[in-house]
Protein backbone atom coordinates (compact mmCIF):
# COMPACT_ATOMS: atom_id res chain seq x y z
CA UNK A 1 0.00 0.00 0.00
CA UNK A 2 2.77 2.79 0.73
CA UNK A 3 4.41 1.51 -2.16
CA UNK A 4 1.63 2.31 -4.43
CA UNK A 5 1.11 5.78 -2.75
CA UNK A 6 4.73 6.51 -3.57
CA UNK A 7 4.35 5.30 -7.31
CA UNK A 8 0.94 7.38 -7.35
CA UNK A 9 2.62 10.40 -5.71
CA UNK A 10 5.66 10.28 -8.35
CA UNK A 11 2.96 10.27 -11.14
CA UNK A 12 1.15 12.80 -9.82
CA UNK A 13 4.66 15.08 -9.07
CA UNK A 14 5.00 14.38 -12.87
CA UNK A 15 2.05 15.39 -14.71
CA UNK A 16 2.30 18.50 -12.23
CA UNK A 17 5.85 19.21 -13.36
CA UNK A 18 4.59 19.07 -17.22
CA UNK A 19 1.56 21.31 -16.56
CA UNK A 20 3.66 24.07 -14.96
CA UNK A 21 6.46 23.30 -17.75
CA UNK A 22 3.82 23.85 -20.60
CA UNK A 23 2.51 26.82 -19.28
CA UNK A 24 5.88 28.80 -18.39
CA UNK A 25 6.66 27.69 -22.24
CA UNK A 26 3.59 29.22 -23.55
CA UNK A 27 3.85 31.89 -21.67
CA UNK A 28 7.34 33.01 -23.04
CA UNK A 29 7.11 36.02 -25.30
CA UNK A 30 8.59 34.23 -28.14
CA UNK A 31 6.39 31.07 -27.94
CA UNK A 32 3.43 33.16 -27.32
CA UNK A 33 4.40 35.69 -30.16
CA UNK A 34 5.03 32.90 -32.62
CA UNK A 35 1.58 31.17 -31.90
CA UNK A 36 -0.25 34.19 -31.97
CA UNK A 37 0.89 35.30 -35.16
CA UNK A 38 -1.74 33.69 -36.88
CA UNK A 39 -5.25 32.77 -35.94
CA UNK A 40 -4.80 28.97 -36.38
CA UNK A 41 -2.21 28.77 -34.22
CA UNK A 42 -3.84 31.22 -31.59
CA UNK A 43 -6.86 28.94 -31.44
CA UNK A 44 -6.32 25.48 -32.13
CA UNK A 45 -2.30 25.24 -30.97
CA UNK A 46 -2.04 27.40 -28.07
CA UNK A 47 -5.77 27.43 -26.16
CA UNK A 48 -5.66 23.48 -26.53
CA UNK A 49 -2.09 23.52 -25.22
CA UNK A 50 -3.30 25.39 -22.41
CA UNK A 51 -6.03 23.43 -21.86
CA UNK A 52 -3.54 20.08 -21.46
CA UNK A 53 -1.21 21.74 -19.10
CA UNK A 54 -4.62 22.49 -16.64
CA UNK A 55 -5.63 18.42 -17.63
CA UNK A 56 -2.27 17.70 -16.63
CA UNK A 57 -2.47 19.31 -13.25
CA UNK A 58 -6.29 18.18 -12.85
CA UNK A 59 -5.03 14.62 -13.52
CA UNK A 60 -1.91 15.19 -10.65
CA UNK A 61 -4.40 16.53 -7.28
CA UNK A 62 -7.53 14.49 -8.68
CA UNK A 63 -6.65 11.95 -5.82
CA UNK A 64 -6.38 15.10 -3.33
CA UNK A 65 -9.62 16.60 -3.84
CA UNK A 66 -11.74 13.36 -3.75
CA UNK A 67 -13.85 14.13 -1.60
CA UNK A 68 -14.49 18.16 -2.33
CA UNK A 69 -15.36 16.38 -5.37
CA UNK A 70 -18.03 14.61 -5.14
CA UNK A 71 -19.90 17.48 -2.80
CA UNK A 72 -19.65 19.97 -5.56
CA UNK A 73 -19.52 18.23 -9.10
CA UNK A 74 -21.42 15.19 -8.15
CA UNK A 75 -21.70 13.29 -11.62
CA UNK A 76 -19.46 15.45 -13.03
CA UNK A 77 -22.01 17.99 -14.03
CA UNK A 78 -20.27 21.35 -13.18
CA UNK A 79 -17.14 20.77 -14.30
CA UNK A 80 -18.15 20.12 -17.49
CA UNK A 81 -20.10 23.54 -17.96
CA UNK A 82 -17.61 25.63 -16.23
CA UNK A 83 -14.97 23.61 -19.51
CA UNK A 84 -18.11 24.03 -22.46
CA UNK A 85 -18.87 27.87 -21.23
CA UNK A 86 -15.04 28.16 -21.27
CA UNK A 87 -14.74 26.84 -24.24
CA UNK A 88 -17.52 28.76 -26.08
CA UNK A 89 -16.13 32.39 -24.35
CA UNK A 90 -12.76 31.54 -26.37
CA UNK A 91 -13.64 30.57 -29.46
CA UNK A 92 -16.37 33.82 -29.88
CA UNK A 93 -13.98 36.01 -32.50
CA UNK A 94 -14.44 39.01 -30.28
CA UNK A 95 -12.45 37.20 -27.28
CA UNK A 96 -9.91 35.75 -29.46
CA UNK A 97 -9.31 39.91 -30.53
CA UNK A 98 -8.97 40.89 -27.25
CA UNK A 99 -6.88 38.38 -25.61
CA UNK A 100 -4.32 39.97 -28.55
CA UNK A 101 -5.46 43.71 -28.29
CA UNK A 102 -5.57 43.51 -24.14
CA UNK A 103 -3.02 42.31 -21.69
CA UNK A 104 -6.25 41.62 -19.43
CA UNK A 105 -7.82 39.42 -21.91
CA UNK A 106 -4.47 37.58 -22.90
CA UNK A 107 -4.00 36.82 -18.61
CA UNK A 108 -7.65 35.79 -18.36
CA UNK A 109 -6.88 33.30 -21.14
CA UNK A 110 -3.56 32.19 -19.54
CA UNK A 111 -5.88 31.54 -16.55
CA UNK A 112 -9.27 29.87 -17.44
CA UNK A 113 -7.96 27.51 -20.17
CA UNK A 114 -5.90 25.88 -17.94
CA UNK A 115 -8.51 26.18 -15.19
CA UNK A 116 -11.23 24.92 -17.88
CA UNK A 117 -8.92 22.03 -18.42
CA UNK A 118 -8.59 20.72 -14.99
CA UNK A 119 -12.04 20.85 -14.66
CA UNK A 120 -12.14 18.46 -17.32
CA UNK A 121 -9.90 16.03 -15.89
CA UNK A 122 -11.38 16.36 -12.76
CA UNK A 123 -14.79 15.95 -13.76
CA UNK A 124 -15.07 13.26 -16.97
CA UNK A 125 -14.77 9.88 -15.46
CA UNK A 126 -17.70 11.29 -13.26
CA UNK A 127 -19.61 11.73 -16.07
CA UNK A 128 -21.72 9.35 -17.29
CA UNK A 129 -21.46 7.72 -20.70
CA UNK A 130 -24.27 9.31 -22.09
CA UNK A 131 -23.14 12.33 -21.00
CA UNK A 132 -19.51 12.19 -22.36
CA UNK A 133 -21.57 11.36 -25.79
CA UNK A 134 -23.78 14.16 -25.71
CA UNK A 135 -20.19 16.24 -24.81
CA UNK A 136 -18.64 14.96 -27.58
CA UNK A 137 -21.62 15.62 -29.83
CA UNK A 138 -21.49 19.03 -28.70
CA UNK A 139 -17.89 19.37 -29.55
CA UNK A 140 -18.43 18.60 -33.28
CA UNK A 141 -21.53 20.55 -33.72
CA UNK A 142 -19.72 23.33 -32.13
CA UNK A 143 -16.49 23.07 -34.47
CA UNK A 144 -18.75 22.80 -37.37
CA UNK A 145 -20.78 25.51 -37.15
CA UNK A 146 -17.62 27.81 -36.31
CA UNK A 147 -15.86 26.56 -39.33
CA UNK A 148 -18.65 27.20 -41.57
CA UNK A 149 -18.86 31.08 -39.84
CA UNK A 150 -14.80 31.66 -40.27
CA UNK A 151 -14.60 30.51 -44.00
CA UNK A 152 -18.07 31.67 -44.90
CA UNK A 153 -18.02 35.43 -43.40
CA UNK A 154 -17.39 38.05 -46.09
CA UNK A 155 -15.80 40.49 -43.47
CA UNK A 156 -13.28 39.90 -40.76
CA UNK A 157 -14.33 38.52 -37.73
CA UNK A 158 -10.99 39.42 -35.65
CA UNK A 159 -9.71 42.52 -36.66
CA UNK A 160 -5.95 41.53 -35.50
CA UNK A 161 -5.80 38.73 -38.10
CA UNK A 162 -6.51 38.78 -42.11
CA UNK A 163 -9.73 37.43 -43.59
CA UNK A 164 -7.11 34.87 -45.07
CA UNK A 165 -6.18 33.79 -41.47
CA UNK A 166 -9.46 33.09 -40.33
CA UNK A 167 -10.22 30.64 -43.81
CA UNK A 168 -7.33 28.89 -42.43
CA UNK A 169 -8.88 28.74 -38.97
CA UNK A 170 -12.05 27.52 -40.45
CA UNK A 171 -10.48 24.82 -42.89
CA UNK A 172 -8.48 23.67 -39.60
CA UNK A 173 -11.91 23.97 -38.02
CA UNK A 174 -13.59 21.56 -40.45
CA UNK A 175 -10.94 19.02 -40.39
CA UNK A 176 -10.57 18.65 -36.72
CA UNK A 177 -14.83 18.21 -36.79
CA UNK A 178 -14.59 15.22 -39.24
CA UNK A 179 -11.13 13.66 -37.68
CA UNK A 180 -12.78 13.86 -34.17
CA UNK A 181 -15.95 12.13 -35.87
CA UNK A 182 -14.02 9.23 -37.47
CA UNK A 183 -12.40 8.47 -34.43
CA UNK A 184 -14.93 8.42 -31.81
CA UNK A 185 -17.18 7.06 -34.56
CA UNK A 186 -14.43 4.14 -35.07
CA UNK A 187 -14.73 3.83 -31.48
CA UNK A 188 -17.74 3.25 -30.68
CA UNK A 189 -18.35 0.85 -33.98
CA UNK A 190 -15.49 -0.83 -33.29
CA UNK A 191 -14.51 -0.30 -29.48
CA UNK A 192 -14.38 -3.06 -26.88
CA UNK A 193 -18.12 -1.66 -26.16
CA UNK A 194 -18.95 -3.32 -29.18
CA UNK A 195 -17.91 -6.55 -29.20
CA UNK A 196 -20.54 -8.96 -28.44
CA UNK A 197 -20.66 -11.54 -25.51
CA UNK A 198 -19.96 -14.96 -25.12
CA UNK A 199 -24.14 -14.72 -24.23
CA UNK A 200 -24.79 -13.10 -27.38
CA UNK A 201 -25.01 -9.86 -25.84
CA UNK A 202 -22.92 -6.54 -26.44
CA UNK A 203 -20.68 -5.21 -23.67
CA UNK A 204 -21.68 -2.12 -21.72
CA UNK A 205 -19.36 0.61 -22.55
CA UNK A 206 -16.54 1.20 -20.19
CA UNK A 207 -16.78 4.44 -20.90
Amino acid sequence: MTRDRAVASIQAATRAAAGAALIVLLALPPSRAWLEASLLGHVLVQMPLLAVSGWLFGGAFAFRFDNAMGQWNRGGGAGLLLTIFTALFWMLPRSVDSAVQHAGYEALKFASVPCAGAALALSLQRTHALARGALKANLVSMLGVLAWLYTASPVRLCNSYLRSDQEMLGAGMAFLAVALSINWGAGLLFGPSARPTRGGGALSPAN
